[in-house]
């Protein structure tokens, strides 16, 4: 068990040290939908970038998998041991319902009828097959090893009340995706504002997603700094405290 953990441990920094190596890699994203080759980029926010943007991006899986097999004898009830039939007492609950004539003043089939219900109970024995019990080949797995799965996940990244980016004026992000648990198909992804022309935040709610299920995030502006700068007001001069979270849209 301690050479596996170590085997794990091995191998998600093998894995994270070729991501971190391709965070440099910077995208822009002039189109409604953009294709990574890394799953740790920087997103860069340009003039020509939508309001909505769908990324697509991999994720490596680290899973596990059985890489030796052996047979072994063990006891107990299976097909090859043959087939028997044996008597069980058992009963049974019948419920058995009519319709009955209402009385209206004692007088019957005054133009009504009420449901009466009436439970029976039948007791036996009755026949049941099952397998025998023997000795029978079984296989199992000798012992497991790490394989990389490599997968395609699409996050769907939305601006709201941004900055109108003007010329070759731009905005940084960077993303960060990872897998979740080690030898499970679960991934998490999230996006943070390195370089912006306002205070942002990158809104949402922290979770886990499953292999193929879209992540969304929203990046926005707080109303506040949008209606300060619709009047033309100084912008806060502190520095812009970001939250990264995740949710679910319909």
């Amino acid at each position: 068990m301690n050479q596996f953990k170590t085997l794990v441990a091995l191998f998600l920094s093998v894995i994270t040290l070729s991501s971190t190596r391709a965070s440099g890699e910077e995208v822009q994203m002039n189109g409604e939908s953009i294709r990574l080759n890394s799953q740790n980029v920087v997103l860069v926010r340009t003039a020509s970038t939508p309001k909505r943007v769908l990324v697509t991006f991999p994720v490596s899986m680290v899973l596990t998998r059985c890489a030796e097999t052996g047979t072994r004898m063990v006891y107990g009830q299976h097909p090859t041991c043959g087939t028997e039939t044996t008597y069980e007492y058992e009963c049974y609950i019948n419920t058995v319902c009519h319709d009955v004539p209402d009385y209206c003043g004692g007088t019957p089939n005054c133009g009504g009828v009420h449901r009466e219900c009436q439970d029976y109970t039948r007791c036996g024995y009755y026949p049941r097959t099952r397998y025998r019990s023997c000795y029978y080949s079984e296989t199992y797995c000798v012992r497991e090893e790490l394989y990389n799965q490599p997968t395609e996940q699409q996050l769907s990244l939305r601006f709201r009340r941004t900055v109108k980016l003007q010329g070759d004026q731009t905005e940084k992000y960077q993303l960060i995706a990872s897998q979740a648990l080690v030898n499970e198909s679960t991934y998490q992804v999230s996006v943070t504002a390195q370089n912006t022309q306002a205070p942002y935040k990158v809104r949402g709610m922290s979770k886990s997603y499953y292999n193929g299920e879209r992540s969304y995030v929203l990046v926005r502006r707080t109303i506040f700094t949008w209606l300060k700068s619709l009047f033309n007001k100084k912008e806060a001069t502190e520095e812009p405290e970001f939250f990264a979270e995740f949710f679910s849209e319909e």
